[in-house]
């Protein structure tokens, strides 16, 4: 079974990043206006689709999209195409990025309360940490 896995990267090449390797970088569009790709490594699909639908919630996002280049490569593209006027790409990932990590911190307390409820126990102060 060796042999099975011989082209697929070690398993820790999709979590750690190399020397000199950024988690995201941005690369404009030179074809059309207000649109370009943020290239976002070491990332699957999870990351692709709730990041891609966040910034279709934008008004100001046109387009949203995201492709995985290759099954074995952990790298996510992101296409993004706002309105001109309003917003650059840039803005957009900083607004859909901001509003998803409130989206999860509010996810996250109402688990907590919700456990806290079930074991019948005040909210505890050690998950503050989190």
């Amino acid at each position: 079974r060796e042999n099975a896995t011989m082209n697929a990267p070690h398993h820790s090449e999709h979590i750690e990043l190399l020397d000199g390797e950024d988690k995201v970088t941005y690369v404009e569009d030179t074809q059309m206006t207000s649109s370009g790709s943020f290239v976002i490594l070491k990332e699957d699909h999870t990351l692709g689709n709730i990041v891609r639908a966040q910034l279709l919630e934008d008004k100001n996002v046109l387009f949203a999209g995201y492709r995985m280049p290759h099954p074995l490569e952990f790298k996510v593209v992101v296409k993004v195409r706002t309105r001109a006027d309003q917003c650059t790409p840039k803005d957009a990932m900083l607004t859909a990025v901001k509003d998803l990590r409130n989206q999860i911190h509010s996810l996250k307390e109402r688990f907590r309360a919700a456990v806290d409820e079930k074991r019948g126990t005040e909210p505890a102060a050690q998950y503050n940490n989190y």
